[in-house]
């Protein structure tokens, strides 16, 4: 006996019987057709019984070859004694599926193989126990709306109830090729109420399924066609039943979801993913520009996965992420001019929580929160949850931009990405650190407005940082530059994020020669120098810990050179001593002029650089002596003789000693001794003289050695001891006339 009642819809598997004994019953031979059947529609929610032992009841309802036919059946005996059998039969009594079980029954009958009556036989298992059941048949296809089924439109966010034998279907129009999301959660605490979904293309065939307890997400990709598609909704065993919420989401440029918020460029957006929940965002954006994103998520546990998708104007998949705390997506080069969607689910579709985001297309047009800067402005910032900062500041093709950051966050999970764009929306450099994040950026693609873009590279952590930019260049001054002199000592200090610059005028073909000290023991504390030309272009660079040397020669061209002073990594700080020296015929600030035979007594400082200055003839021979007072071997000193036109003649170095001689000096007029720690991180005393001769080989030069032999310079091994190994004999002789030959063939 049946009794009828309406309610919902949905669907399951496929098994084909060729052959068919109904004679098994116990009814004769009865065929199913022959039989009087209750016609069902599909959809269409049954209630019957199996009143006495032996009960038959049979069910008929009309499909199409090819389609689907799903079952979903429930008992209302709570013992397993009562166990239910189904069979489905195709025209000409065929059976195509059966199944049976105790608490509820499935069938999914795909593929149907003929057009015509499909009749249902329900019995009980063994023929010993009668009870009540209630069941749904659906067919999915475009022709067929079944009697409860609710159509829908993207992003409408929808609940339903699965009741005992439910099957839900709910409709929703696409094109071909376009994506279908669906993200459903349950309200059903207990692991054993598991919810199938299952998308059916137009034409009835299976598109996509899935199933889970908590929650069922679906990414169906490339729809097959365009029409109707639907989704079917039930419980897997057919034996619960309990609550849902869900959302199917169309990610394409002509629709807009019903609760998608357009968004622009800079804005930060605070949202919430409830059950079953599927959030859109769209945004416009330009062929060949960059999307930038970040998001983190209020959900302290690791069970609360964000997945994140961008579409293209046309729907297809432009990019994905997924993650828990935080996603970020750097979406380069989009493909299309239009409007770009963004589609933010929880993975699992299990999990509920809130979260905030930014996306920024870095391009000439100015974000909501952007800040403009200038060169050489030093600005604090700040990475709260989800955020994205970016920075604007002017610069001309062929310039380089300067960049250091520095965290004020102890944790190494800080993890700070800066990305540069050009005007035209292209990357132009980028990097990432933690502590610190430096960038040199050389030969600029174009003039106009760049961009810097600042974030966490997680998205998952918050944090303060300082930075500066600079373009060193002849037109433009830093905020906090200052111009130096040749042989001014300069003291400094690197702060969070800092970049110094120093400006110095120097004339084309003169020498830049540079010195640094600085004041940290730490090797994690490295210095990094570096001299623009005028035009803007690099001369020179070195870097190091404790001291920074440069000797830059033939520069080439005048007006004012920058040297650009900070620390390596951005994730230090410290003070530091310099001097930069231009030897010519311009008098240094600390220069001191000395005479002929003259025996000089100096320090060499922190950054130091020290200067003499010799008048001599053309076509002489100058003869330069020094000894240091360090015991060390680490303390090296350099020294380089210098023409009055600023031309290098003669250079040496050495520890404890250096002998340095011009010979034939090429003019007549103010010669510069340059004396320096070759490393520039050591200081120390020394001592030296000169000695001005001239160039041919007389007896006056003779009698000159052997003079020198008996009054010998360095006194640390008594007079005469001329090679230094203790003895005074001829050997010092044959050393003083080698020597001599050596220096001035």
């Amino acid at each position: 006996m049946a009794r009828e009642s309406g309610s919902r819809s949905a669907g399951f598997r496929l098994e084909v019987v060729a052959a068919w004994a109904f004679a098994a019953m116990g009814i004769g031979a009865a065929t199913p057709s022959a039989l009087a059947g209750t016609g069902l529609t599909s959809g269409q929610t049954v209630s019957g019984a199996i009143d006495f032992l032996g009960d038959v009841d049979t069910y008929t309802i009309d499909a199409n070859a090819g389609e689907s036919l799903l079952f979903a059946l429930a008992d209302d005996v709570g013992s397993t004694g009562f166990s239910v059998w189904v069979q489905l039969f195709a025209p000409g009594d065929v059976l195509v599926v059966e199944d049976s079980g105790t608490g509820g029954v499935e069938l999914t009958a795909s593929g149907l193989p003929s057009t015509g009556t499909y009749t249902f036989v329900i019995r009980e298992l063994s023929d010993d126990s009668t009870g009540g059941y209630t069941f749904t048949a659906t067919i999915p296809d475009d022709g067929v709306v079944d009697a409860n089924n609710v159509a829908i439109s993207s992003g409408q966010t929808v609940m339903g109830m699965i009741d005992d034998g439910d099957i839900d279907t709910f409709t929703i129009d696409a094109l071909a090729g376009e994506s279908l999301l669906f993200a459903l959660a349950d309200d059903v605490a207990s692991t054993s109420f598991s919810v199938r979904v299952q998308l059916y293309a137009p034409d009835g065939t299976l598109a996509d399924a899935n199933a889970g307890t908590g929650g069922v997400g679906l990414t169906t990709t490339s729809l097959p066609a365009t029409g109707t598609y639907t989704y079917v909704i039930r419980e897997l065993s057919a034996d619960s039943t309990g609550g849902y919420t869900f959302t199917a989401t169309i990610p394409d440029d002509g629709v807009v979801d019903a609760d998608n918020v357009a968004i622009s460029s800079g804005q930060t957006v605070m949202g919430m993913i409830d059950d079953g929940d599927i959030d859109t965002f769209t945004i416009d954006a330009d062929a060949g520009e960059s999307l930038l994103f970040a998001l983190a998520d209020g959900v302290a546990s690791t069970s609360f996965n964000v997945q994140v998708r961008l579409y293209a104007p046309d729907g297809s998949l432009a990019d994905a992420n997924a993650g828990t705390g935080g996603v970020g997506l750097t979406t380069s080069s989009l493909p299309a001019t239009g409007t770009y969607t963004y589609v933010i689910r929880e993975l699992s579709s299990d999990s509920t929580g809130g979260y905030t985001f930014t996306a920024t297309i870095p391009d000439d047009e100015i974000d909501s929160d952007n800040v403009a800067i200038s060169s050489g402005q030093t600005v604090m910032g700040m990475i709260d949850d989800g955020d994205i900062d970016t920075f604007t500041i002017d610069a001309d093709a062929g310039e380089s931009l300067l960049f250091a950051l520095a965290d004020d966050v102890a944790s190494t999970s800080f993890n700070v990405q800066v990305q540069l764009y050009a005007p035209d929306g292209s990357l132009a450099d980028a990097n990432a650190g933690t502590g610190g994040v430096g960038l040199t950026s050389t030969s600029l693609s174009a003039t106009g407005t760049y961009t810097y873009v600042i974030r966490e590279l997680s998205a998952d952590s918050t944090g303060g940082y300082t930075f500066t930019a600079t373009i060193p260049d002849d037109g433009v001054v830093d905020a906090d530059n200052v111009v130096i002199s040749s042989g001014q000592t300069v003291m400094g200090m690197i702060d969070d994020g800092d970049i110094d610059t120093f400006t110095i005028d120097a004339d084309a073909g003169e020498s830049l020669l540079f010195a640094l000290a600085d004041d940290i023991a730490s090797t994690s504390f490295s210095v990094q120098v570096q001299l623009y030309a005028p035009d803007g272009s690099l001369a020179d660079a070195n870097a190091g810990t404790g001291g920074v040397g440069l000797t830059t020669t033939s520069l080439p061209g005048t007006g004012t050179y920058t040297y650009v002073i900070r620390e390596l990594s951005a994730d230090s700080t410290g003070g530091y001593t310099f001097t930069a020296t231009i030897p010519d015929d311009e008098i240094d600030a600390d220069n001191e002029a000395i005479t002929d035979g003259q025996v000089v007594d100096a320090s060499i400082d922190p950054g130091d650089i020290d200067t003499f200055t010799i008048e001599a003839e053309a076509g002489k021979r100058l003869i330069l002596a020094l000894v240091d007072d360090v015991a060390s071997t680490s303390f090296s000193v350099w020294v380089q003789l210098y023409a009055p036109d600023g031309s290098l003649v003669a250079a040496g170095a050495g520890a404890a000693g250096v002998d340095v001689s011009g010979c034939d000096l090429p003019t007549t007029g103010t010669y510069t001794i340059v004396v320096r720690e070759l490393s520039a991180d050591s200081t120390g005393g020394y001592t030296f003289s000169t000695t001005i001769r001239n160039s041919v080989v007389t007896f006056v030069d003779i009698n000159s050695v052997l003079q020198n032999w008996l009054n010998d310079y360095t006194p640390l091994t008594g007079p005469g001891d001329c090679d230094r190994d203790g003895v005074v004999g001829f050997a010092d002789i044959n050393w003083a006339l080698a020597n001599w030959l050596e220096l001035c063939p």
